[in-house]
Order: C-alpha cells, then structure tokens, then sequence
C-alpha cells in the first residue's frame, strides 16, 4: 500500500472526525425545538345524571273537617293589604291541599278563659287552635286543659321561636309556642313631639343614641312638661301618663315582680333592683308630682286617652296601643326606648309575656292542627330573602323613621323582659294590682309593702300553685 493511499485515508478519517464533532457540538449547542402538540381529541361531554325524583309527599286528606281557629280579636287575613292577599292565597292553597274550612272564632276577652274551660270540661273544645296571653296560659295549662305539643311538632325547628317555646314549658312539657323569629314588640315610650316641640323640650331619639336617656333625665323632662295651662291652680299639662308604670320603673332597673326558680313561682319584688324601682315610681307621684293619676273609677284606658288627647307629654305602655293613635290622636307622636335605671347598662322592653299558640285537649285528630299550623307559619320565600319584611305591616302604626328604629333595636338586641305576674291567675295577682293602687294613693311604702306583704303572698302563691296541680 502507498504511502499516498495511507495519506489519504487519514485526511478522510480525520475530516469525517471533525463534521462528526461539529455536528454534535451543534446538536448540543442548538436552542430545543418546542414539542409539536398532537391535536386532542374533543371528548363528548358526559351526561348529566338525572335528579332523583323527590319524594311525593303523602297528603294527608283531613276529610272535609273545619279547623276553627280561636282569638279575642278578629284573625281573618285583610285583602286588600299585601300581608292579607298573601295570607288567603296560602290559606286557599292548603284548603285545597288537605281538603279542610278554616273558621275564624271570635270571643270577648271577659269571656275567653271560661269559655276554653267550660268547652274542655264538656268534652267539646270551642275551638281546635287556640291563642292564649299570658294571663291565663299557666294556670289552664297546669289544670291539665292542653294538648303538649312536643308530641306534635318538632320544637327544635327554628321555625318556632324559642323564647316563647321557654315561655310555654311547664315542668318539660311544652304546652304554647309560636312561630317566627320575632316577638311582637311590646313595652315603649310614647312621647308628644308636638308638645315637645312647643315646650322646647330635648329630642328623646337623640338621648338615647348617646344613650343619655335615663330616670334622672325622666324627671328633668316631665317637670318641664308639668304646668298649669290657665293659672287656676289645677295641672293641666303632665309630665307622664302610663298604665303601668310600676312595672316599667322596676324592671328598667333589672327588677322583677316574680320569676320562676326550679319550677317554682317566686315573687322577686323584695330584692334590691325592684325595691329601688318601686321607690322611684312612688316619688314620681308624691315627691316629684309630674304623673297623671287616674282619679278613681276611671276605665282601665283613661291614661291613653289622656295622652291621645295631648294632656301628657309621655306615656309608657305596650306598642299594640298604638293603632288608636295612629288612627285618632291630633298631635304628632313618636315611639322610644324606656329609660335605664341606675342598675341597668342597657334598655329594656317591659313585658307582659307573649301571646301563644295552643291546641286544647279533646281536639279531634290534632296531629291535622299541627300539620296545618306548621305549613300556614312557615316564612315567606320573599321574607327570607329581604329582612326588613316586618316593616310594612308595622309602618301604618307609626309617624316616623325613628319609631320603626325603636322596634327594631328591640328586635335586634333581644331586649325584652316578661313579667309574669300576670302570667299565674291566683288571689296573689289580685293583691298585686291592690298594691299598686295604694302605692299610687299613697297609703303603702316600699318598703312597708315588702315588709309586710311579701311573705304572706309567696305564701298564697304556692298554695294556689298546689292547688292547681292537684285538679
């Protein structure tokens, strides 16, 4: 072999070396192409999977019955007014729906708790659903004359107010309820702007914003209001009127007359709070003279007619009453807070308990009652959805902005304490109502009546209390 061949051959070997590591320099070198995505594919969308099928609720057929409906006022809805069209519409639904007539039973209150009674004892309830106050629900409840509801309704439903439900429980057993998450409004302060706008006297909403509204201020107001008109000698405008201002003074205090202490009815007026409440009301009639006393054998109204008439500047009683004034007083009215006492840090709304529903025993196949009373309560779709739905039924009652604000602050804040002295029929609640009048006359202190009234009367009621269970 030549040595031009063996030349040759080498410059071969090492010229192809050299593109070989050129190649793979450039290879290494060389940005990377970015991978060619593979088109995909459309996958077809899965199926929706059907709903199940709700359950078709069995319709329980109350055979053509006629559900009577029991109250002291009138409980047909209004047409005509969009809480009323709204209310028959349901009503003739759940007519058709469970093939029943609805009655609506009107009885005077002189005549309401006997009438229950009397229907019960007879073994023909005058009514299947009935509302009860608080007046009598204890004592015809203990006497056995009600049907318990937890064996009819499922009580932890929020559909069902649970204060009330407290309300209406006696020794676990559950005898008056009521639906809805609110409470009626009940105790307020009525005040005359009119007269407060002539006298120059203070704007009561903007005290108790600062939360400045108070006893002491009370009676700094009402002697500004207090005078003589004419110069006889005779008061012709007063500071405060009320029905029972006894109890709004001892329990803006965080008093009470009576509360029930393990099942048992106890009288609370002795205990300091109240006392002091008592004593505050006493010296608003004979020290501070600036209360409107009813002379005697006067209606149980005379202090809201005189308000209504513009004769006092304030007036401490329940909303309800406020539909009279809406509908005849003359001069313009606003609805506040009552005022705190010295041992309150917040306003209190004084009641006198709630009104509750109620099924008496005896009633014909009550389960239809419960049936029909849950469905015709349950909140309106649009009232869950817009919570001021309470507003339209309560504007017509008020003349401002501010009165709707004081119901609602009472709402919101849950402010309201019941006095349920009224709530246990007994000679004890007779007596009360004695009390106050000589406090009133002034024949009875305070102190004296604690002293030498509360014993005997704790006493009376537990004798009653007895005497209830034991029919």
């Amino acid at each position: 072999m030549s040595k031009g061949f063996i030349k040759w051959v080498g410059l071969a070997s090492a010229l192809l070396l050299f593109l070989l590591l050129a190649t793979g320099c450039a290879a290494w070198f060389a940005p990377e192409e970015e991978p060619v995505e593979e088109p995909v594919a459309e996958q077809p969308e899965p199926e929706p999977e059907p709903e199940p099928e709700p359950e078709p609720e069995e319709v329980v057929d109350f055979g053509g019955r006629t559900i009577r409906a029991a109250s002291w006022w009138d409980l047909t809805p209004a047409a005509g007014t969009p809480g009323g069209d709204r209310a028959l519409a349901r009503l003739a639904e759940l007519q058709e729906k469970f093939n029943f007539t609805i009655e609506w039973v009107n009885v005077p209150w002189d005549a309401y708790s006997e009438t229950l009674t009397a229907s019960v004892l007879a073994g023909d309830p005058f009514a299947d659903k009935v509302m009860l106050p608080p007046d009598w629900f204890y004592s015809i409840a203990m006497r056995g004359f009600l049907q318990p509801l937890e064996e009819l309704y499922d009580l932890t439903d929020p559909l069902w107010n649970r204060s009330v439900t407290e309300f209406g429980t006696i020794d676990g057993r559950t005898y008056g309820i009521d639906a809805g998450e609110r409470v009626w409004p009940q105790g307020v302060l009525f005040f005359n702007k009119t007269m407060f706008e002539r006298e120059g006297l203070p704007n009561l909403y903007e005290l108790v914003e600062n939360r400045q509204w108070n006893w002491d201020k009370m009676i700094e107001i009402a002697k500004q209001a207090t005078k003589d008109l004419d110069g006889d000698g005779v008061i012709d405008q007063w500071g405060i009127g009320a029905m029972d201002m006894y109890l709004f003074m001892m329990y803006s205090n965080m008093g009470s007359v009576l509360e029930v202490v393990d099942g048992r009815p106890t009288l609370t007026f002795g205990e300091p709070p109240a006392v002091e409440g008592l004593q505050a009301f006493f010296d608003m009639v004979h020290t501070h003279k600036v209360f409107d006393v009813p002379p005697a054998d006067s209606p149980w109204d005379w202090a809201a007619q005189r308000f209504q008439d513009g004769k006092t500047a304030m007036f401490a009683y329940y909303f309800w009453i406020s539909d009279r004034f809406a509908q005849n007083m003359a001069d313009d009215y606003g609805i506040t807070l009552f005022p705190m006492g010295p041992r309150a840090t917040e306003f209190v709304s004084q009641a006198m308990g709630p009104n509750v529903e109620t099924i008496p025993m005896g009633v014909e196949n009550p389960e239809h009652i419960a049936l029909f009373w849950e469905r015709w309560s349950a909140p309106f779709p649009e009232d869950l959805e817009d919570p001021d739905y309470w507003v339209a039924d309560f504007a017509p009652r008020v003349r401002d902005e501010e009165s709707l604000d004081t119901l609602r602050y009472i709402w919101e804040h849950g402010i309201t304490r019941n006095s349920l002295i009224r709530s246990f029929h007994s000679p004890v609640q007779e007596a009360w109502w004695g009390i106050n009048g000589e406090l009133v006359a002034g024949t009875l202190t305070p102190a004296v009546m604690v002293e030498e009234r509360l014993t005997p009367l704790q006493t009376a009621l537990d004798d009653a209390m007895a005497a209830l269970k034991a029919q």
